[in-house]
């Protein structure tokens, strides 16, 4: 048996499976990517109220994105929904770096950021009237 074979079959074993599976990277609820339509309501709503062009506007947050290192065109608007875990930390960047946003979260979720976006520029919105595909309605709506 050669050192091909048994390389081969090595890696054919569910425990060298297992073992490969360690390094790759692990998904959280921080990937979950927003269907395009809902964002595309968003964005067109958020364009409306707001009044900025649609086409200004950027989705820096993907997983294994970068968001501190995205290259932000002259007079971007951020509209997307970011990873919840480090929310009050990019709330930080944009608010430091007068990059202006709109981020889409939970309620409860985004209340936690009021300490990082203290200010007339910060605005948490309940979701009023907002109905999931599945049919549950948000308790704080």
């Amino acid at each position: 048996m050669g050192q091909d074979d048994l390389e081969r079959e090595c890696e054919a074993t569910p425990e060298h499976e297992a073992f490969k599976g360690r390094f790759r990277p692990k998904l959280t609820t921080d990937d979950c990517l927003t269907p395009p339509e809902v964002h595309a309501a968003v964005l067109a709503w958020a364009a409306r109220e707001y009044g900025f062009d649609p086409s200004d506007a950027v989705r820096p947050f993907w997983p294994g994105g970068d968001f501190e290192g995205f290259d932000y065109p002259e007079g971007c608007v951020v509209v997307d929904n970011p990873p919840f875990s480090i929310l009050a930390r990019i709330v930080r960047f944009y608010l430091g770096r007068a990059i202006p946003f709109l981020l889409y979260a939970p309620h409860l979720t985004a209340l936690g950021t009021r300490q990082a976006a203290v200010g007339p520029r910060a605005r948490a919105l309940p979701g009023d009237g907002v109905r999931r595909r599945d049919g549950m309605v948000p308790i704080d709506s």
